[in-house]
Formats: C-alpha cells, sequence, structure tokens
C-alpha cells in the first residue's frame, strides 16, 4: 500500500483503489462529483473523502518490510546459486528484533548454539561454516 487509509469501519485500504472504487461507481464519468459517490466499501454508508487521514506510519513499516523482502529474495537467489565449496560473505546485519529476543532464551547454551548452526549448515553446506561432528562429512 501506497497511501493506506483507515476507514470508518477499521479497515486499511489503499487511497488509489478507493478512488478507482468511487470512480467505478460514478459509472468512470469525469464529469461526476467525487463526494456524490465516496462509501465506504465495506458497509456501503456515506463518507467524506476529505476527512479520511493517510496513515504514515503504516506506510512507512510496509514499505520497509517490502525492501526487507527484496533483499532477501535476492539473497536466497544467491544461496540457490552458489556452489558448495566457494565462500561466501553473508551480506546481511543480522538486528535484534523482539522475536529474536524472545527466540534467544531457546539458544543461551553453547550446545544449543551449536545445535541450531549444524541445523542451518546442514540445509545450506555451501556457506562458510567450521562446525561438524558427523566425521563422515568434511568440514566446510
Amino acid at each position: 500500500m501506497v497511501r493506506p487509509t483507515r476507514l470508518p469501519c477499521g479497515a486499511y485500504v489503499d487511497y488509489a483503489t478507493l478512488q478507482k472504487f468511487w470512480s467505478a461507481r460514478s459509472g468512470n464519468r469525469p464529469d461526476a462529483d467525487i463526494h456524490r459517490f465516496a462509501v465506504d466499501p465495506f458497509t456501503m454508508l456515506t463518507l467524506d473523502p476529505t476527512s479520511l487521514k493517510i496513515d504514515e506510519g503504516l506506510a512507512r513499516r510496509s514499505k520497509r518490510y517490502l525492501e526487507r523482502k527484496k533483499e532477501l529474495v535476492q539473497f536466497c537467489r544467491r544461496l540457490d546459486l552458489c556452489c558448495p565449496g566457494v565462500p561466501m560473505k553473508l551480506p546481511l546485519e543480522l538486528q535484534r528484533t523482539s522475536v529474536e529476543t524472545n527466540l534467544q532464551s531457546d539458544y543461551d547454551t553453547e550446545e544449543n548454539e551449536e545445535e541450531a548452526m549444524l541445523k542451518i549448515m546442514s540445509r545450506f553446506p555451501h556457506i562458510n561454516g567450521k562446525i561438524s561432528r558427523d566425521k563422515s562429512r568434511p568440514q566446510i
């Protein structure tokens, strides 16, 4: 959503989508007064389009989410294309989030951290890593 707008019913809709909805209700007539056809699409109650506020905070969070998703998609593509045995520099900085903080208690001990690393390394053996309990597998 580029311009998320909170409707009186509590739902969030992009403002451009609202304008398209109102335009379709008016029969796509360019001379039609948009205020006459401005209704909440969920309740069909009339509303004043000038009273609607754009939620800038939600727009920023949405933009950050999309940027982060794009970075992760590119990173996953690099992981898929990387040849085993070729060292790869991890480009993403891990930031502490509330979810990470909650999950941290699961990996408080050194053994648990090592187990978690082994799980990751078994999925992506071509990433630089030095932890390996399985003696039959060569260390990377």
